[in-house]
């Protein structure tokens, strides 16, 4: 249901994974996958609601835990261990620090200011599975101290935000949550990365990865940079194994480094002359936000010239019809060669010029969550 009655939502998700997978998927592949995404993150929400009862049955036969002699290992050097998660799975479930043999886990407690009640509800369901929970604005002082007793502390490495440190990620540029890695080069603990996951029988497997080593030259940007890298490629993989787990609602690539600009061209000099020159001027704003911008050009060639007539019609219906702005649907109108081409590509910016590409340009930059810029000829013209 979600999946159909939240339209935005589905098109952030959609355009996510297209931006990870668009060499490797068709439309088709990506939509199914989509849906896939929604229906883990109900899942996981409906086995929440159920948290008590889990917990009154007893974790053990929910939740299977693997590696633990990996934590063990790392609490050898006394200076606490930090389990690193990523927002896939049923994370919220992952907080089982009293399966973990009595080890005293603490956890970071994201607030939610705009529903304080739901706060109250995750808190409860945390402490009820043996956590001790951190509040947001205590959260440096608590976590030393803890890491200090050789407790245990669960973070997020995901959704760094604008403040986050800028790393490789499923090729292109994010930014993720440093504050990990920060603290491991300044006290010593360990880094332990955390992974769960479904089961086909609906169970879960919750694995604790080998402490990763860490690079420690005495610049300390340079090896926080070098390390993050290494934590974020660690768990690259693994979403790139279960991808329908991960957490697409939000904006991942916010804060990238890269653009992609798409210029479609109908075969006229002059519209493609034009269309060039936008792109140099939003290139060089660009180049100043420090983006480093790639350039495609793809020729749009219709089946027929009715085909490219109708498809202005259609493009003019999508506005005013979620369900028409699929990208998928213009494989029906290009031929196969161009439609391949087209699909291969997932545009931050999509820049075209003529009405005639108007619909397409449309269409394209909804289904990548993209910037649209249309140049089209007034009075002898052109205005953007």
């Amino acid at each position: 249901m979600g999946y159909y009655l939240l339209p935005k939502k589905r098109a952030l998700v959609y355009a996510n994974l297209k931006t990870v997978f668009c060499l490797k998927q068709s439309p088709y592949q990506l939509r199914y996958l989509t849906r896939q995404v929604f229906s883990n993150l109900t899942q996981s929400f409906i086995e929440l609601l159920c948290f008590a009862k889990i917990n009154s049955l007893g974790f053990k036969n929910f939740i299977h835990l693997q590696g633990k002699e990996n934590i063990f290992q790392a609490r050898r050097r006394g200076k606490g261990v930090i389990l690193l998660a990523v927002h896939s799975g049923n994370w919220e479930l992952g907080n089982i620090g009293n399966g973990l043999g009595g080890i005293p886990y603490n956890v970071v407690a994201n607030l939610q200011p705009k529903m304080p009640q739901l706060d109250a509800l995750l808190n409860s369901f945390r402490k009820m599975a043996g956590a001790n929970v951190i509040a947001r604005g205590v959260a440096a002082k608590e976590i030393i101290k803890a890491l200090k007793r050789n407790e245990l502390v669960g973070l997020v490495l995901d959704q760094g935000g604008k403040d986050g440190v800028s790393v490789n990620f499923m090729g292109k540029t994010a930014t993720m949550s440093s504050g990990s890695v920060r603290l491991a080069l300044k006290y010593g603990c360990a880094i332990c990365p955390a992974w769960i996951t479904r089961q086909p029988d609906h169970s879960h497997v919750l694995k604790f990865f080998p402490a990763i080593p860490l690079i420690s030259t005495g610049d300390l940007e340079q090896d926080i940079q070098i390390n993050m890298q290494c934590v974020v490629s660690h768990y690259e993989k693994l979403l790139l194994e279960h991808p329908e787990e991960y957490l697409w609602f939000y904006k991942v690539f916010k804060y990238t480094g890269d653009s992609q600009i798409v210029i479609l061209d109908d075969g006229h000099t002059g519209h493609l002359a034009q269309a060039r020159s936008t792109v140099r001027e939003l290139t060089d704003l660009l180049n100043k936000e420090g983006k480093n911008v790639k350039e495609t050009t793809i020729t749009l060639d219709f089946r027929t010239s009715f085909l490219s007539k109708f498809y202005y019609l259609y493009g003019f219906l999508s506005k005013f019809s979620f369900s028409l702005r699929n990208e998928d649907c213009l494989k029906y109108f290009l031929t196969d060669a161009c439609y391949a081409l087209l699909m291969k590509v997932k545009a931050d910016f999509v820049i075209s010029c003529g009405s005639r590409l108007e619909g397409v340009n449309f269409i394209l930059s909804k289904s990548h969550q993209a910037k649209s810029v249309r140049c089209l000829q007034l009075n002898e013209e052109y205005v953007l």
